[in-house]
């Protein structure tokens, strides 16, 4: 890995990652409060809608702590804040550059594509790590301000689930992106079948005769296991994780063996 490239690397996604995690913390201190303040009588009002909506939101009792969360904030917000800084990081790490006319730059100094590629990839994963990092420590903020019972391990089980499933489409963009070199299919591809996910985790189960492919979406696995009330799942967790890293690596060696166009 070539530490100069990695650097670089934060350091161009340094505003982007503070606007989306300012925003996102801003959000989950919001929404506890609300919970602190309001939530026990919100969630009997929500709960009378029908169980097939609850189950799409992502929650079964929004009467708790961990049911609430789930719905506004784990099944939407802070998934897709993640998925979409990893897609924009993701795609322009090569096809980016590639499509700036800077990537010969990179090529030019004495640093092998795999090299480039590692040190790109090793940047997007760090970039999210901070934004899981910043969503957490406001998760735990928002639940000491508004006196919200939930332990900050059940919240820490909620990022990092939400961080893979963030690393496994930030990975997709990458892989994507360093194999053609376009930073637009890389981009619809990956953001399409995110949008994708989300919808069969939410609809396969209301479709008879269906229920079970949900279990082959990424969000099943990332929210599925319901992390935040019965911690990490390790196999879930390894399966996006191993996705990650089997993109990377098929994106890498495409890129080390293809005519760059610059």
């Amino acid at each position: 890995m070539s530490v100069d490239i990695f650097r670089k690397s934060l350091s161009d996604r340094v505003r982007l990652l503070g606007i989306v995690a300012a925003s996102l913390a801003t959000m989950n201190v919001l929404v506890l409060l609300l919970f602190g303040s309001l939530g026990e009588q919100y969630g009997e009002i929500l709960e009378a809608m029908p169980p097939e909506i609850l189950a799409a939101l992502g929650a079964s009792d929004l009467g708790t702590p961990v049911g609430w969360l789930n719905a506004e904030m784990f099944s939407f917000v802070i998934p897709m804040a993640l998925v979409g800084v990893g897609i924009v990081v993701g795609v322009g790490a090569i096809a980016g550059e590639e499509d700036r006319m800077t990537l010969n730059v990179l090529l030019a100094a004495p640093v092998g594509r795999v090299r480039v590629a590692f040190s790109k990839a090793a940047a997007l994963i760090l970039l999210l790590a901070v934004l899981g990092a910043a969503s957490w420590a406001s998760l735990v903020i928002g639940a000491a301000l508004g006196n919200v019972e939930i332990g900050v391990d059940k919240l820490l089980a909620g990022t990092v689930m939400g961080f893979l499933f963030g690393v496994f489409f930030a990975c997709l963009a990458f892989g994507i992106g360093a194999a053609t070199g376009r930073p637009g299919p890389a981009a619809a591809i990956s953001a399409g079948l995110a949008v994708l996910a989300f919808m069969a985790n939410a609809f396969l189960p209301l479709v008879e005769g269906w229920e079970r492919a949900q279990e082959l979406s990424p969000f099943y696995r990332y929210l599925g296991t319901n992390p935040l009330a019965n911690g990490v799942d390790l196999g879930a967790a390894a399966l996006l994780a191993g996705f990650a890293v089997m993109f990377v690596a098929a994106g890498t060696i495409a890129f080390n063996r293809r005519d760059i166009g610059v």
